[in-house]
């Protein structure tokens, strides 16, 4: 009798919820009613794990709210368990407006706002809460699983009040990372020392945080202990970064310390295959300059100065490759890198003007710039784009924009908090039916699109600041090239002037072939290509200089 009243009552509900739009499903109404879904038991063998997860974190819940719930909290419950975390949102408002607003009540809101992709929002929630040990451990458990990374942007846009507590709930690695995060530079050696001895030996958070201590002690010239710190994270079974990256490091560190043959020992380790391998081998022919061998400095720059390489190679690389032709009086080598240089970084120069003019604004470029650039957000943040996908924009943008870290962070920053803005004007629209909720999701939109704003802005600041940096070592390798240039006149000049006398001259002789039958040791060795279009990508970098007698030559015979 009692049953049949209910299945009357439940009727009336879903027919006058039918004239009024507010559609309320009939499990919700049966879970007013009290009628438990727990008398199919079959039902809860079928369900996935996910689906149990999110039935005994409702439960949970519900058990926190005690016994006498009214049938908004009801609902509220339902939503949770049925894993609809933007209805849970909506009803949120409902289910608590008798409660003030405690910690258990913000962190529950802040889970929902993470549920639902609104990050922003969720992270000034979470932080609202006084004592984050006073967070339920269940709920504490699925806060820390949808936390943002803390490597992500938000963190260092959207300062928070952080405590020692935080660090207890959260954990060591987000802790870590949201105070580096949180660092105006990352290269503070000091506060990176004191962040060290937070975590734990043998983390992942342990060895970054020692690679980025040697990074800072090298340079503020503590080469003491980036040598120290490196040669601990060299000695590691498990490396963290990529050994491309630590070999770089290490070779930098060597070579400031004044170890070439250290230095060039680890610039050979970087296979081609590695991002960093053009930039090694310019690296390695400054530090071959250095060591007295301009031959083999030359060798490598002409790999460097290859034309399939044109745009990829920094505007050092050029200057190394004619101050090493410039040491083995190979004028007419001088002369081809002075003419290849001007040529392009002429045009290079004013592209990048172009950018600084326009403030940095995507939309100001061509669409084929556009396209590229906007490949960026398809990528994780530490996958980088390919020479395909890169195209012609190579030429017209900064180089160093297709490895920076922070511009693609905030690109993919600037796409995340699109979405957001797009599901908190979709979370306005769910709420119309119900009273008094739109103004906070209207709200969200606009706060949401306010940062993203603010972040469109840094990457407009951040290609600009890219552009003016390569522009000036545009500038500077230019007034470099001049002086070389002044050396190569001077030199012809008296060379010249010496041979009239019949005197010895500085004339040259250079074998500029591949030695065919000589292997050389170094590898590495670079000159001449028979034909730009027929080369075997294995030969770059194998080729080798042969300077028989330097700069001296038979004086001009007497007439």
């Amino acid at each position: 009798m009692i049953l049949n009243k209910k299945r009357e009552i439940l009727f009336f509900v879903v027919f006058i919820n039918f004239f009024i739009g507010n559609q309320i499903w009939a499990d919700e109404i049966e879970s007013l009613l009290e009628i438990s879904s727990a008398t199919n038991p079959a039902q809860s063998q079928n369900l996935t794990a996910d689906q149990l997860a999110a039935k005994d974190f409702a439960m949970q819940t519900q058990s926190y709210l005690g016994t006498n719930i009214n049938s908004d909290q009801s609902l509220f419950i339902q939503s949770l368990a049925n894993q609809e975390w933007s209805v849970a949102l909506i009803r949120y408002q409902l289910a608590f407006s008798s409660f003030s607003a405690n910690d258990f009540s913000e962190s529950l809101k802040a889970y929902l706002y993470f549920k639902t992709g609104l990050q922003l929002k969720g992270l000034e929630t979470l932080f609202k809460v006084s004592d984050p040990q006073k967070i339920p451990a269940y709920l504490l458990t699925q806060i820390k699983s949808v936390l943002p990374s803390g490597n992500q942007p938000l963190w260092k846009l959207n300062p928070i009040t952080w405590s020692a507590s935080w660090s207890q709930v959260i954990g060591p690695e987000k802790s870590i990372q949201i105070k580096l995060a949180q660092l105006s530079s990352p290269f503070q050696t000091q506060s990176l020392i004191s962040l060290r001895a937070e975590v734990l030996e043998g983390t992942q958070e342990a060895f970054k945080l020692d690679w980025l201590i040697a990074q800072s002690a090298t340079l503020t010239d503590q080469n003491q202990l980036a040598a120290t710190k490196m040669a601990q994270l060299l000695k590691q079974k498990k490396h963290f970064l990529p050994l491309d990256q630590l070999y770089m490091s290490a070779a930098r560190i060597l070579f400031q310390s004044g170890s070439m043959n250290g230095a060039l020992v680890y610039y050979q380790k970087i296979q081609k295959s590695s991002d960093l391998w053009i930039l090694a081998q310019e690296e390695m022919a400054w530090t071959y300059l250095k060591m007295g061998h301009p031959s083999k400095a030359l060798a490598i720059g002409k790999t460097l100065t290859y034309s399939g390489f044109l745009g990829w190679a920094t505007p050092e690389a050029y200057l190394v490759t004619a101050i090493a032709a410039l040491k083995v009086c190979d004028y007419n080598q001088v002369n081809a890198i002075l003419t290849q240089f001007s040529k392009y970084y002429k045009v290079k120069y004013q592209k990048l003007n172009t950018i600084v003019q326009a403030g940095g604004r995507l939309n100001a470029f061509s669409p084929l710039v556009a396209k590229s650039v906007n490949q960026l957000k398809t990528k994780s943040i530490t996958d980088k784009l390919t020479v395909n996908q890169i195209g012609a924009a190579l030429h017209e943008l900064p180089l160093a924009l297709w490895s920076d870290h922070k511009y693609q962070s905030f690109f993919v920053y600037a796409d995340q908090l699109l979405a957001q803005e797009q599901m908190a004007q979709q979370l306005y629209t769910q709420s119309l039916a119900v009273t008094g909720l739109q103004k906070e999701f209207d709200q969200i939109s606009k706060q949401t699109q306010m940062v993203k704003h603010k972040v469109e802005n840094l990457l407009d600041q951040r290609i600009v600041e890219l552009a003016k940096l390569e522009q000036n070592q545009i500038e500077q390798v230019l007034s470099k090239m001049h002086i070389v240039e002044a050396e190569v006149l001077s030199h012809v000049t008296l060379a010249q002037k010496l041979v009239q006398k019949g005197q010895p001259s500085l004339a040259t002789q250079i074998n500029s072939a591949k030695n065919q039958n000589q292997k050389d040791t170094n590898a590495n060795m670079a000159l001449t290509f028979k034909s730009d279009s027929e080369l075997w990508f294995d030969e770059l970098g194998q080729y080798k200089v042969d300077v028989t007698k330097g700069c001296q030559a038979k004086p001009k015979e007497s007439q």
